[in-house]
């Protein structure tokens, strides 16, 4: 009975001693080891869950593309005669752009031409042109366009056109002011190596358009309808330490624990770094004045390349996206870098942070310098082939189609481009689905074609409609409300003229009528009889502002 009792109490110790090594398997494994290492000495290595420092930043490689390969054109489109293509091959306009090289556009003449038929007989015709996703200043494309110093301009552009029986003739072209600049390209030779490219495979990358005006410009929507498959990726998310030390060099900071938003932050008195652990987006926050050196300079007025040149240094220092990165807009000081796959921007889903986008916000007054950083913390890692799914591709009719359903037209949209989806399922970060679609630019904001078909973009133009309309109602009645005393002055009008500065400079010779007719914006210095009709044209003014912004 003893022995018995001896062994079932052997048994027990040795299961219970198995379960104790099985929980630290699981879930203690540092402890485990720092048990057996007081057996094995130093004999035994301790497995980490984190990498050093220096490989982390030996594993993950910082964007390495210049700002003029951020600045290209995003799209290629060939016209003959009555038949335009779009050369649906990313690597081919690649070669276009390695031919056109550094330097390869010189302006020739500092005019620009905006005569409606001269710049109908540019746009037309046998051509071949680059789209570039926004309008960009000419000095900000100095990478390929060499401007004389004599010939100075701030002209604006979002196009190239390359007439293929004008060999070495360039058109440096602005869809939405419909005007132009004629240029040269240094070697003539070059157009017909880039035309040879293209026509090299007509055959097997040309894809049928068909043109529809938008708002400001042209889109090229395919005649047919078309395939593409989306992509499935790996996500790795960036590591705080990758950014530390060039945040804050000196390494003296403090550490905030994560709020109720689940941000959390790294921070001194004037530079914080912020990181949403629920969206993986984070955040360089800089007071004014944090940032010193050359960059800082006092301007009246800052000019569209300096605000693209003081915003790369940053792109260039945090960026990891491994493809493609694109500048894509500037609206109010936010300089906006769009991340591209396979030639395509990267939009997200609704309701999900903007897995696509780099945004760069400038302080201009008094200094130029970066007071916001912002991008995404993960990225694309391994291709995985056997996941991707067949999409159909709507053609240009059939988008025609779908506009007209809605209550919509073509001229409700300044754009109309294909892209990928980041869709909201990521497996807790651990996938990224990207779908193509089309997306539909309005308000500065774009829209996957989803949204429009569910009435999203609908609502939102009516919304913006309506506003309008309120706001040209309270306009015609303040316009009513002044008739009285406009008429009490009528007489002086006749008989007074008034001096006005408006925006455009000093104006003589304005009636009380035309005073008004200046926007609003008038000023007189004179005759106190007309101090009351200018009180109420400041509030107009005031109100049409008001309702302006109220409308965006």
């Amino acid at each position: 009975m003893k022995k018995l009792s001896l062994t079932s109490i052997i048994v027990f110790i040795l299961l219970t001693i198995n379960l104790f090594l099985v929980y630290l398997l699981l879930f203690d494994t540092n402890l485990l080891n720092r048990w057996l290492n007081q057996f094995e000495g130093e004999t035994v290595i301790t497995t980490s869950t984190s990498e050093p420092i220096e490989d982390v930043e030996d594993y993950y490689e910082v964007m390495t593309l210049t700002l003029d390969q951020l600045i290209t054109p995003t799209k290629l489109i060939i016209n003959e005669s009555s038949d335009m293509y779009d050369v649906n091959n990313y690597a081919t306009l690649q070669s276009v752009l390695e031919l056109l090289g550094s330097q390869t556009i010189e302006l020739n003449k500092n005019s620009v031409e905006t005569h409606p038929d001269m710049y109908e007989a540019v746009t037309s015709g046998e051509y071949l042109q680059l789209l570039y996703p926004t309008s960009f200043s000419v000095p900000s494309l100095r990478g390929l366009i060499a401007t004389p110093a004599e010939l100075s301009t701030q002209f604006e552009m979002n196009r190239l056109v390359f007439p293929r029986h004008l060999e070495g003739t360039v058109y440096l072209v602005d869809t939405k002011s419909q005007a132009y600049m004629e240029a040269e390209l240094t070697d003539p030779t070059i157009a017909k190596e880039i035309f040879a490219v293209v026509d090299a495979v007509r055959d097997d990358q040309w894809l049928p358009v068909t043109r529809f005006e938008v708002e400001g410009g042209a889109v090229f929507l395919p005649t047919y309808e078309t395939i593409s498959l989306s992509q499935i990726y790996t996500l790795e998310k960036l590591p705080d330490s990758l950014f530390l030390d060039d945040i804050f060099p000196s390494n003296n900071y403090d550490i905030a624990e994560p709020d109720a938003n689940s941000v959390r932050s790294y921070h001194t008195l004037l530079t914080t770094f912020q990181i949403n652990d629920l969206t993986n987006i984070m955040s360089i926050n800089h007071s004014i004045s944090s940032t010193t050196g050359s960059n800082n300079i006092i301007r009246d007025m800052v000019l569209p390349e300096e605000k693209v040149r003081y915003s790369y240094p940053y792109v260039q220092t945090y960026e990891y996206w491994p493809n493609d990165i694109r500048l894509y807009s500037e609206n109010n000081n936010t300089i906006t870098y769009r991340r591209f796959l396979n030639g395509l921007p990267i939009y997200s889903a609704p309701g999900l942070a903007d897995y696509g986008a780099t945004r760069v916000t400038l302080r201009t007054n008094p200094n130029i310098e970066v007071s916001r950083y912002q991008m995404p913390l993960i990225t694309i890692g391994t291709h995985i082939h056997d996941m991707s799914r067949v999409y159909d591709i709507e053609s240009g009719a059939q988008i025609a189609a779908l506009l007209t359903e809605q209550g919509l037209s073509f001229e409700h949209f300044t754009n109309i481009v294909l892209g990928y989806e980041w869709q909201s399922e990521m497996e807790n970060f651990k996938t990224a689905t990207l779908v193509p679609k089309w997306f539909f630019h309005v308000n500065n904001t774009y829209y996957s074609i989803d949204q429009v078909r569910d009435g999203t973009v609908t609502n939102l133009i009516a919304q913006n409609s309506g506003q309008t309309q309120t706001t040209d109602v309270s306009e015609n009645s303040i316009s009513q409300a002044s008739v009285q005393t406009e008429t009490e002055n009528a007489q002086l009008s006749e008989n007074l003229n008034i001096v006005a500065v408006v925006d455009a400079g000093v104006l003589e010779g304005l009636s009380v009528g035309a005073f008004k007719r200046q926007n609003y914006r008038s000023r007189t210095t004179q005759w106190e009889s007309l101090v009351q009709v200018e009180v109420e044209l400041e509030q107009a003014s005031r109100f049409k502002l008001g309702g302006w912004s109220n409308g965006l």
